[in-house]
């Protein structure tokens, strides 16, 4: 197909001959078809079609916090199975000295570090 140059459709333009072309071809063509009435077409999506969107969403934000609630019962559940119970027979006597000894060894793990 040979491409016509820009200049030749804006001088039939011009001279009005498009508009005749037109009107011979949309308004006055015998094999003209009707077609509906442009009132009857959809404008596009209703109230009723975008409350489904909200319906899933809804399901969805309930959805998602059932799943918290659930999670979060079954992390503490397992936190407090691994619970560590240290019994008085296993702990040390003579606990003041133990406690200065692991804070003496934080103190100077932390001044190598600098």
């Amino acid at each position: 197909m040979e491409t016509i140059p820009i200049w030749r459709i804006l001088k039939l333009l011009n001279q009005r001959k498009l508009e005749g072309l037109k009107e011979k071809w949309w308004n006055k063509n015998p094999a003209k078809k009707e077609c509906d009435d442009s009132s009857q077409q959809s404008d596009g999506i209703s109230i009723a079609n975008i409350g489904g969107v909200f319906i899933v969403i809804f399901i969805g934000v309930v959805l998602a916090v059932l799943t918290l609630i659930i999670e979060y019962f079954l992390y503490k559940k397992k936190r407090r199975s691994h619970a560590r119970v240290v019994s008085v027979d296993r702990y040390p006597k003579d606990r003041h000295a133990t406690d200065k000894h692991i804070n003496d060894r934080h103190l100077n793990h932390r001044h190598r570090r600098r």
